[in-house]
């Protein structure tokens, strides 16, 4: 039988068993690949695996520290009203969420009140993404803003490119922005003007709020996004803020606090509600001043400052015109014209042609004055003589200069009818 030779060199050679043994000894007392140590004689347990260390530096704290630590009280923009962080005010199309923004603004930038609110002044940065710079102009002059009285920089229609779309690497220009400004409000009108994708996916909102709110926290200052509510939206009667916010949920989930401005068409008032981590819940019946332009808190009387300065007016001018009520207050006339048209509205005013006059439950009668009084004479003391036990403090009749021309005792003729 013949074997080729390629055959014949892969047969593998058997070895001597006096070289295996050698071999086996060798092996056993080198050190292995793994760097771990050989077997010795009598032990069989396996040597420990070195345990590497995490990749990544990982912080905790601690519940006791947590407890026993000083923390610093929650940071507002407006006290007990607007915190520190991201904020929705969210509402119906038209409904009046722009007008109170810009009210807010203005109460920062000028340290103003915001209703029973003193707000301390601060920097403001106002994404108006919805208005161009001449109605913008037109709506502060209605509200009144003070020239030179206050900081407040805006962004008008389409120059907020480069915060286009809202994600984290935009949030972190957002941030150079506000570190190299120094703001304390930022105002982004709207939400849906910087967001690209599905509002109702709630990893794309998560995406796009997360950043903002972080770095609303990391600065300390209160970012203000206004967004749109959904449709059929919840009454004013028992609103819900979080429920309400148009799309995804995650957008309540995000959010530090959120605002829901509920108005029914046709109806001068409103209702504000909010909630919040650091917020407590609150509901507020304001009501529009046209006057002003600018929600007010409604009163007892139901009444704005500005509608009830000019039923004032109106009050004391008896009946009036437009024009006479607009000069009397030194107010703009056509704003006080849809002042006046309000209070008709509510049945507050009548309204005969031009002439505005009180309604018949706001004509109270005065209370007439109650007469005086007469004083009652005293009486002539016994014997003539006067005063308390004859010491004289009162003249006597007989004593009392006269010039003959009025009678001695103012009281004689009482007396002499009394005495006979």
């Amino acid at each position: 039988m013949s074997w080729p030779i390629d055959r014949l060199l892969n047969v593998p050679m058997v070895e001597p068993a006096a070289v295996t043994l050698e071999r086996l000894q060798k092996e056993s007392q080198a050190p292995s690949p793994g760097g771990l140590e050989p077997l010795t004689e009598g032990r069989n347990e396996v040597p420990p695996i070195p345990v590497s260390k995490p990749a990544f530096h990982f912080e905790t704290i601690s519940a006791d520290e947590l407890l026993s630590r000083e923390w610093p009280e929650p940071q507002w923009a407006v006290p007990g009203f607007l915190p520190v962080g991201l904020t929705l005010l969210a509402g119906k199309s038209k409904v009046g969420k722009s007008w109170l923004a810009l009210q807010l603004a203005q109460a920062v930038a000028t340290g103003g009140r915001f209703w029973d609110n003193q707000v301390p002044k601060g920097k403001v940065l106002y994404f108006a993404l919805e208005d161009y710079p001449r109605r913008l102009a037109d709506r502060m002059k209605a509200q009144g803003w003070p020239p030179g009285r206050g900081e407040c920089d805006f962004v008008t229609t389409g120059g907020a490119q480069a915060f286009t779309p809202l994600n984290r690497r935009s949030a972190e220009r957002l941030a150079q922005v506000v570190e190299a400004g120094r703001y304390r409000l930022v105002i982004i009108d709207t939400f849906s003007r910087l967001f690209q994708g599905d509002q109702n996916e709630a990893s794309q909102v998560t995406a796009a709020l997360a950043p903002l709110q972080e770095v609303a926290l990391r600065l300390g200052v209160a970012v203000l996004l206004l967004d749109h509510h959904n449709k059929p939206v919840q009454s004013g009667d028992n609103p819900d803020p979080v429920l309400a916010v148009l799309g995804s949920t995650a957008k309540g989930a995000v959010a530090d606090a959120i605002w829901g401005l509920y108005r029914e068409r046709g109806r001068l008032g409103a209702i504000l509600a909010g909630t919040g981590r650091d917020l407590a819940d609150f509901r507020y019946t304001l009501r529009w001043d046209g006057l002003t332009k600018t929600w007010q808190l409604e009163d007892s009387d139901g009444l704005s400052e500005s509608a009830r300065e000019v039923l004032e007016a109106v009050m004391d001018l008896g009946e009036a015109t437009c024009k006479q009520v607009a000069d009397a207050i030194g107010k703009d006339k056509s704003n006080v014209h849809k002042v006046l048209v309000d209070l008709v509205s509510v049945g507050r005013l009548i309204r005969k042609g031009s002439i505005y006059a009180l309604t018949d439950t706001e004509l109270i009668p005065p209370t007439p004055p109650i007469p005086p009084t007469p004083p009652i004479p005293p009486i002539p003391p016994a014997g003539g003589k006067s005063g308390i036990g004859g010491m004289g403090c009162v003249a006597s009749p007989a004593q009392s200069p006269h010039d003959g021309t009025e009678p001695e005792d103012p009281y004689s003729d009482i007396w002499a009818g009394v005495l006979g």
